[in-house]
């Protein structure tokens, strides 16, 4: 069978049909690279996870720990108890008290724990000053020492003698020393802003006398009233008029220290 045309040899005219066949296989080639290509571009466009990737973290246990409450007490209470009403309750100004206590507690791997305690507490008053900073020269304090005031009778007529007393008492735990001289010590009459009386007034005898206060010891000093008026004096004696019916206070004084007021009563 011929098959080639014209007058060249047919060595060349298989060479141009092997040129021609090559160029369609190469651009049938280029045509099917290019599609495929694309399909890979628009599948990594659209996403699809590359397996390369780090596996998702599980999610965390969002449950809240158990934290404290005031539940504890009744059932189901995991926390802190409030205290009960008895423990709230002070003691006397006056007591001392001792107490005892002792507490428990575990805690779970949560991070809470839940602790139990229990304390009892007594306390006992003596009546005397514990909370006091004792002067350095060793004397007693104004809040160590306790002053009274006496009247024997604190009712009478007017112009009556009456005996008067101004007790000193030592109320701390410790020996100490107070000066209750003529000086310090006094006692008087006195009616709202007007002093009828002073044991001070009308008396030549003065001075110091400092003695030492065992703990609780008691000293006792006596004054005589004539029932007259202390702003005259005659012979170291008050000579004023008698003061008029009705109630007046006596008081005493040790320095700077002041007794509560006595009621006294003079009677027509």
């Amino acid at each position: 069978m011929r098959t080639t045309v014209g007058s060249l040899p047919p060595a060349v005219y298989w060479r141009r049909r092997a040129v021609v066949l090559g160029a369609v296989l190469l651009g049938i080639i280029v045509l099917f690279v290019s599609c495929s290509g694309g399909d890979k571009d628009d599948q990594r466009g659209k996403g699809a996870p590359p397996s390369s990737q780090l596996p998702t973290p599980a999610p965390e246990d969002t449950t809240p720990s158990p934290g404290p409450s005031f539940l504890d007490g009744v059932p189901g209470g995991n926390g802190p108890s409030l205290p009960a009403l008895g423990d709230l309750e002070s003691k006397s100004p006056g007591g001392t008290g001792t107490g005892t206590g002792t507490g428990t507690g575990t805690g779970t791997g949560t991070g809470t724990g839940n602790g139990t305690g229990t304390g009892n507490g007594t306390g006992t008053g003596t009546g005397q000053n514990t909370n006091v900073t004792a002067p350095a020269d060793g004397s007693c304090a104004d809040s160590e020492i306790a002053l009274v005031a006496a009247a024997a009778p604190a009712t009478f007529k007017r112009g009556t003698t009456v005996q008067f007393s101004l007790t000193v008492k030592n109320t701390s735990t410790r020996a100490c020393g107070r000066d209750v001289g003529p000086d310090p010590q006094e006692l008087y009459i006195d009616q709202g802003a007007f002093q009828y009386w002073s044991s001070d007034k009308c008396s030549n005898t003065k001075g110091g006398d400092v003695r030492s206060f065992a703990p609780g010891e008691v000293r006792v000093y006596k004054v005589t009233w004539n029932g007259r008026q202390s702003n005259i004096c005659e012979g170291n004696a008050p000579a004023g008029p008698t003061p008029p019916q009705g109630q007046f206070q006596l008081r005493a004084r040790l320095g700077t220290l002041r007794s509560e007021p006595v009621t006294l009563t003079i009677q027509p």
